[in-house]
């Protein structure tokens, strides 16, 4: 593609949306006279874990799809391997098949079947992917072979250190697909290997709103969801006195807003004002803003913010992990500018560089964006690498032992030293090196039960989720949820299934279990060192999550509207 606009310094109006503390808001709006419209909604969360949680995720968003469910869903709230999946699946061309993307539901596990190095084309092959589904992404990933195209895309582009990771996830894992071209003339140096597309929602959406206020902008400057999707938010986080080891900020990107939602004033690194509300994306990282009126600003803009940029920092622990290994990339954790929506237009609040984070540095569920939205029935997928286990505690009492991102949730400390939780309000817990204290929203009471279901559900052998109804939220300032409300969460665990593995044939079982380097922790590959995944890993994965889904149709909260519905009367 030649290079038709240089896009250093074009000046834009943007629509920006102040939140108020414990705001009730959809799709960044206030609308409370829509808020009726939500009592029987299902928000998803899609955790993170890099190859893992995508594999996973790409096998319950197939069994979702299979039941009708994922139709039913409003909100999709993804971190960092998540991400991949879920920012991949919205914006999927029209032209690629769910079935294509997804892959073809097997429902007797029996059918499955693998022999190396045959790459027979069917869906009940373990070595065979389809050329667009989202399975072949894992396969294209592998520390080595990541540092090489990180060097090789520096040496073609010249890209800045801290703007290396995201143009390497835009290469790898979304150009595949269609979305992430990028400006090629190398005679422009300004805009050469930069995105040439922003991203939206709908194309009725960008018509009636972007294009209206911008002349110079078309439909083909966005990547837009073109056919009906759950609305999706992508996680991820900033430091916000730009030390790499000071607080983490939640910060969120939507197809209509993108920024902090909570107000924090002057603990910038220069006594800014942090977050207070969102921006349309085209305008995130942008430079110079002036407040218009009414809900507009004037902003200039050096570079699309596109697809690449909200999963390249929603996924930064990978950038975290390289940096520390190798001093030759150092930096390479995302940079952008950033100014709040509080005291827009304020002196001390022009925009100002900032460093990012993976969102699941901060929280790695994605559960809170759907609490502060006020979902009422939530489905939380924890595709993480840790396996449950139950171990005895100081009093000499067992102790249920699942992965860290689960216990801040309701104010409790990760195991630690292995054996027991610790409470917040316990004391002893330094939040300088624990940046989950914060993380608070349920009652520490129902933590227990929570514990309890999920080891009994495991021990039976058959699915671990339960479905936990009437559960309080407490309302978090940080993460700019109300509380003072309950919701139903059904909270689904990455494990091994053995009722699933029983019905594989005993000669793949066999073939499993020989194969130690790729299966021996299976289903918890682990999120830094299996970035690399094989067609074989990542369908063994993908085929249990999709069984376990359409296995337990009965445990999955339904929905009596369409999310088209939903977006129609949003809209109206």
């Amino acid at each position: 593609m030649k290079n038709q606009d240089n896009i250093k310094n074009h000046t834009y109006t943007a629509e920006y949306f102040p939140l108020k503390d414990q705001a009730i808001s959809m799709d960044e709006r206030e609308l409370p006279e829509k808020t009726q419209t939500m009592k029987k909604n299902v928000g998803v969360c899609f955790s993170g874990g890099g190859s893992r949680a995508l594999s996973a995720a790409m096998g319950q968003m197939r069994g979702l799809n299979h039941l009708g469910l994922l139709d039913q869903t409003l909100f999709i709230s993804a971190v960092s391997g998540g991400a991949w999946a879920s920012t991949l699946y919205t914006y999927l061309p029209a032209a690629k098949t769910d079935e294509d993307f997804l892959g073809t539901v097997v429902e007797d596990p029996h059918q499955l079947w693998w022999i190396p190095l045959d790459y027979k084309a069917e869906p009940t092959n373990l070595n065979y992917l389809t050329p667009n589904n989202l399975g072949n992404v894992p396969t294209r990933l592998g520390f080595l072979d990541d540092l090489a195209q990180l060097l090789n895309l520096k040496e073609k582009y010249g890209y800045p250190m801290n703007e290396l990771w995201v143009r390497f996830i835009g290469k790898v894992i979304f150009e595949p697909f269609g979305l992430s071209a990028v400006y090629d003339n190398p005679e422009d140096p300004a805009t050469y290997g930069k995105p040439t597309k922003f991203y939206s929602l709908y194309e009725w959406y960008v018509k009636n709103g972007i294009i209206k206020r911008n002349k110079k902008l078309t439909v083909k400057d966005f990547y837009l969801v073109e056919r009906e999707r759950p609305f999706l938010v992508v996680n991820t986080s900033m430091f916000k006195d730009n030390n790499k080891g000071s607080e983490l900020l939640p910060v969120e990107s939507t197809a209509v807003g993108a920024g902090i939602r909570q107000s924090f004033p002057n603990d910038g690194p220069q006594g800014q004002d942090i977050g207070g509300g969102l921006v349309e994306p085209f305008a995130f990282g942008s430079t110079n803003q002036k407040k218009l009126e009414p809900g507009e600003v004037q902003v200039d803009v050096n570079q699309r913010f596109s697809l690449s940029d909200i999963a390249g920092l929603s996924s930064a622990a990978f950038a975290e992990f390289i940096e520390s290994k190798y001093p030759k990339f150092d930096g390479l954790l995302p940079k952008y500018n950033y100014w709040p929506i509080t005291n827009l237009g304020a002196a001390k609040n022009t925009s100002a560089p900032y460093n990012f984070a993976d969102g699941g540095n901060l929280e790695n569920t994605g559960i809170m964006a759907q609490l502060a939205r006020n979902v009422p029935t939530i489905i939380c997928f924890i595709n993480c690498e840790t396996k449950m286990k139950q171990v005895t505690g100081p009093d000499k009492k067992p102790v249920v032992v699942v992965d860290d991102m689960i216990p801040p949730l309701f104010g409790y400390a990760p195991i630690g030293d292995g054996n027991h939780y610790k409470k917040y309000a316990d004391g002893g817990i330094d939040p300088k090196y624990n940046p989950f204290n914060q993380n608070r929203v349920f009652r520490c009471d129902d933590f227990d039960t929570l514990l309890t279901k999920l080891w009994d559900a495991n021990q039976s052998g058959g699915p671990v989720m339960y479905l936990q109804k009437e559960l309080e939220v407490i309302p978090n300032p940080k993460f700019n949820v109300p509380g003072k409300n309950k919701v139903q969460v059904l909270w689904v665990y990455n494990s091994k299934i053995e009722k699933w593995w029983k019905k594989l044939t005993w000669e793949l079982r066999t073939a499993l279990d020989l194969d130690v380097l790729q299966f021996e922790n299976f289903p918890h590959y682990d999120t830094i060192l299996q970035l690399k995944l094989s067609e074989v890993q990542v369908n063994l994965l993908a085929q249990m999550s999709c069984w376990n889904i359409i296995q337990n149709e009965y445990k999955i909260p339904a929905v009596d509207k369409t999310s088209a519905e939903l977006f129609k009367s949003l809209y109206a």
